[in-house]
């Protein structure tokens, strides 16, 4: 509120759920992951910040796994949960309002200033598997590209969704992140 007041951009610059998480790295642990996963859409919700900085990118907060011996890195659900923000929050996009009526779904969108096709969706369910209908979507979209992150499940492209009279009705595992997006799904890489 005091940044809308101020006319000032907020940023947060130090995103993170647990600072006492390198002592046994925890952060590797699903449950760690699903915190972040829903911190992250609380802020875009509550904060509206204009950027949003992970809070440190070293090696005992590692998003990837590192094994020493064969010297290769292995995905993790929480790179995958950053990776649905990087790709499809593009910079300069403006935060679109939403709402749920589900206390355990966190909705929020992002779409271009210059194209009002180009959108992101992103649904946290926070709990057990459920379904759930997105309604109020632009009339000229027809389909949605869909990619999933949940235990076990890394940035998973999933089938294009189908949107009929502005909603589409999707199923999501417990504790997930669902991307919908007008954008195309890129293939996953290791850096």
């Amino acid at each position: 509120d005091l940044a809308e007041k101020l006319k000032l951009p907020l940023f947060v610059s130090e995103v993170g759920v647990d600072p006492d998480a390198w002592h046994d790295s925890r952060y590797y642990d699903f449950k760690y992951a699903a915190r972040e996963m829903a911190h992250y859409q609380e802020l875009f919700l509550h904060a509206r910040p204009q950027v949003a900085l992970y809070w440190e990118y070293t090696g005992d907060y590692a998003l990837l796994r590192s094994d020493a011996e064969s010297q290769k890195l292995a995905l993790t659900e929480r790179f995958c949960l950053q990776k649905h923000l990087t790709e499809f929050i593009p910079p300069g996009s403006v935060a679109l309002k939403t709402s749920s009526d589900k206390s355990s779904i966190l909705f929020t969108a992002f779409g271009s200033k210059d194209d009002p096709q180009r959108f992101t969706l992103h649904l946290v369910n926070r709990d057990w598997p459920r379904r759930a209908i997105v309604e109020g979507l632009p009339p000229g979209i027809k389909t949605l590209n869909a990619v999933r992150t949940s235990r076990g499940e890394f940035f998973k492209k999933l089938e294009s969704m189908t949107v009929t009279h502005g909603k589409v009705s999707v199923e999501m595992p417990g504790q997930s992140l669902l991307t919908l997006t007008t954008m195309s799904i890129p293939k996953l890489k290791l850096p």
